[in-house]
C-alpha cells in the first residue's frame, strides 16, 4: 500500500509538471490518508487549472490536516494564496 501511494504522488507530481492539472487533481485526489502536503499540492493543481474556489477549499484543507505548520510559503504559494482568498471573498460577497 505504501509503495502504491508513493507511485500515485510520483505520479501526480508528473502530471503536473507536465501542466496536466486535472490528472493531478484526480492522482493526487485517490492517495489514501491524504497528508497536507498532499492537499496543498491538489490546491495548487486547482489554482494552475482556474478553479479558484476549489483552489481555497483545498488550502483550507491542508490547513485543516496539518499537525504544525513548518513550512513558509514560498512568493509563488503567497501570492497563489492572496490570488485565491481575493477571488473567494469577491465571489463570497456575491452570495
Amino acid at each position: 500500500l505504501v509503495s502504491s501511494a508513493c507511485a500515485g504522488e510520483a505520479a501526480a507530481a508528473q502530471a503536473f509538471q507536465e501542466k496536466d492539472y486535472k490528472s493531478a487533481i484526480a492522482l493526487y485526489s485517490a492517495i489514501p490518508e491524504k497528508k497536507a502536503e498532499h492537499h496543498a499540492a491538489i490546491a495548487k493543481s486547482y489554482y494552475r487549472d482556474q478553479e479558484h474556489e476549489k483552489a481555497f477549499r483545498a488550502y483550507l484543507q491542508a490547513l485543516d490536516t496539518a499537525s504544525e505548520i513548518s513550512h513558509t510559503m514560498t512568493d509563488e504559494e503567497k501570492e497563489h494564496y492572496e490570488n485565491a482568498l481575493a477571488l473567494f471573498q469577491d465571489h463570497s460577497s456575491l452570495s
